[in-house]
């Protein structure tokens, strides 16, 4: 999938607490409402490789006319989102690494520049799963 050019619209599951964090968003740049986002130098943006994942975008954050910090987005740092995720094959894949090449764009071969943002928590239909996802700054190891 290509980057998010638009707000996406997710489902969360219940079953985990959300965990929400108001992160400054770079100069420049948009977050969409549902798209990964990443951590650049302290920084939002969205998620693309060498970023350190913060969570899932709770509302769009325009701050394409503004200076670095000028406006902060809300992120979901832990959840449960269900999201089309490109190699999954069924029930096999549950506990299996989710990466990510760009806000919208998941699979489960790591390219090697991509971000690990979460794992395959059940299986659903065809490539679609309900991941669980923690941002970096809540994992323990």
């Amino acid at each position: 999938m290509a980057a998010l050019a638009a707000d996406q619209i997710r489902d969360y599951e219940a079953g985990v607490n959300p965990v929400f964090n108001d992160l400054p968003v770079a100069a420049s740049t948009t977050c969409y409402q549902g798209g990964a986002v990443g951590l650049d130098s302290g920084l939002a943006k969205p998620l693309a490789d060498t970023f350190v994942f913060a969570g899932f975008a709770n509302a769009q954050a325009d701050n394409s006319a503004g200076a670095a910090s000028d406006i902060n987005v809300r992120v979901r740092s832990q959840g449960l989102i269900k999201i089309a995720v490109t190699g999954v094959t069924g029930v096999g894949d549950v506990g299996d690494d989710i990466y990510a090449a760009n806000d919208n764009t998941f699979n489960l071969a790591d390219t090697g520049t991509d971000v690990l943002v979460a794992t395959v928590h059940r299986y659903i239909s065809g490539t679609t799963v309900i991941a669980s996802f923690e941002a970096a700054s809540l994992r323990s190891i």
